[in-house]
């Protein structure tokens, strides 16, 4: 007879050691992706202090490294373009810094450590902003009780709804094409890749110059799904030793070997194609930028 179910006392997909830390406060303040690599690199810098390692010393500080694949061992339920914009935004708020020590000059592998100084000083001011706002709601609160609901208009639920026209038909937003400076486009861009969206910017900007320069023409409009594939891509370029963002300058002289390029009549050199595949990466290595 099969055992109830219920009386199972636990699970191969409950894990008994210590499992990756979520801080609510921490995740609130920095953001749910940027605490939980926070907290893993402190984790590892707590183990190498530990063990006196000191080969994780250098200039006063612990530090880790690691390549961007095994930061993907990691975080295996993550993209590297996700951990890649992770890594970025807590660099841009100088709470993780980065350096090299590696042996080989070569070898390009980023080593991390922590500013703990500027960590508390980034919590401590979003915590006094978030309490401050706290007490402007609370005081608020009973003037709201007593205003009138807002009146549903036709132009308030068409703002709400996801169907609009593309030519003459009706079609759901994401199978409409957007140029770049389409707000949908840039709302995508600002909201998702926010610590990239000047670098992303500039390399679009030259693509399409590139673009019109050879072909004469305006490239063709691009749907929203491909937009974001596009973004995606455009932070996630894997480069040799992968530990570090592509450059602008490199990403114009692979523009310009792509365009020197042959390709089949319907695939015209759009942005699309430059993204797809192993197309940029092997563009990379076959313009000796590495």
């Amino acid at each position: 007879m099969k055992a109830d179910e219920s009386t199972k006392s636990g699970s191969k997909y409950l894990r008994k050691e210590q499992p990756l830390v979520i801080d609510r406060e921490l995740a609130a303040i920095l953001g749910l992706n940027e605490s939980i690599v926070l907290q893993q690199v402190e984790y590892w810098i707590n183990k190498y202090k530990t063990k006196d390692d000191k080969r994780h010393y250098h200039e006063g500080k612990w530090w880790i490294y690691n390549s961007y694949e095994s930061w993907q061992e990691n975080f295996p339920f993550w993209s590297k373009s996700t951990i890649r914009r992770a890594i970025k935004s807590l660099e841009d708020k100088e709470i993780l810094i980065t350096a090299n020590y590696n042996k080989l000059k070569i070898d390009r592998t980023k080593w991390y450590s922590i500013n703990y100084q500027m960590l508390d000083n980034h919590c401590d001011k979003a915590t006094v902003q978030n309490e401050q706002l706290d007490r402007s709601k609370w005081t608020d609160g009973d003037s709201k009780l007593n205003r009138p609901l807002p009146k549903i208009t036709s132009k308030s639920t068409s703002e709400n709804t996801k169907i609009q026209m593309c030519g003459n038909q009706k079609s759901s937003s994401h199978s409409c094409t957007y140029s770049f400076t389409a707000p949908e486009v840039q709302e995508i861009l600002v909201s998702e890749f926010q610590n990239y969206a000047a670098e992303i910017t500039s390399m679009i900007e030259y693509y399409f110059n590139k673009y019109r320069e050879v072909k004469g023409r305006k490239h063709p409009k691009i749907t929203l799904s491909n937009w974001q594939n596009i973004f995606d891509s455009l932070t996630a370029v894997e480069l040799k030793h992968d530990s570090r963002e592509l450059l602008q300058e490199e990403f114009e002289q692979m523009v310009d070997e792509y365009f020197d390029h042959n390709y089949r009549q319907e695939i015209d050199h759009k942005l699309e194609h430059l993204v797809s595949g192993k197309i940029m990466e092997n563009l990379y290595y076959n313009s000796n930028l590495y």
